[in-house]
């Protein structure tokens, strides 16, 4: 069989690489970033969620959506290499609804929780940890470590597709 041209390779290279990058930088917020939160008092835990979530929303959207429209376009022009591209493709588009379905209710709870915070409007942490009831607390971190939990899909699911898309390329 002849080798697929440059373009092509191309294409399989970027798709792996996005793959396997977005899977590293999604797992290291479960692993290394969440834990780090949990260990903080109960308001500084909601702000600084809020804001791994928003530099998360900058970094994240694209690399989950353009290495499924690479590999349905792969399985597309690789028709022997179809079925492997197209689980692939379909792989990494799965991280879509499942965010949405899984992750935006926490998501929103959270935001809730930093709306609550926000508005409380003190300047000192110490007296803000005091407003907030020990249940809240609770909740708070609840909320962070099912995200962290839940969270573990998205780079595992990224990681298969990449993995999926470098043996149909080597293939």
């Amino acid at each position: 069989m002849p080798s697929p041209p440059p373009s092509i390779r191309a294409l399989q290279a970027t798709s792996i690489a996005i793959l396997t990058t977005t899977a590293g930088l999604s797992a290291s917020l479960s692993f290394f970033v969440i834990p780090r939160l949990l260990e903080s008092p109960t308001p500084v835990l909601i702000r600084q969620f809020s804001r791994m979530l928003s530099a998360a929303h900058d970094v994240f959207p694209v690399p989950l959506v353009l290495p499924g429209l690479l590999h349905a376009y792969l399985a597309y022009r690789l028709p022997d290499k179809l079925r492997l591209y197209a689980v692939a493709a379909a792989l990494s588009f799965t991280t879509l609804p499942y965010t949405s379905a899984v992750m935006m209710p926490i998501n929103r709870k959270m935001l809730a929780k930093e709306r609550t915070v926000e508005a409380a409007d003190v300047g000192a942490a110490d007296v803000l940890v005091e407003e907030i009831t020990a249940s809240e607390a609770e909740t708070a971190h609840a909320l962070a470590d099912a995200w962290a939990l839940q969270n573990l899909y998205r780079p595992a699911a990224a990681f298969a597709a990449g993995v999926i898309g470098l043996y149909a390329a080597l293939s």
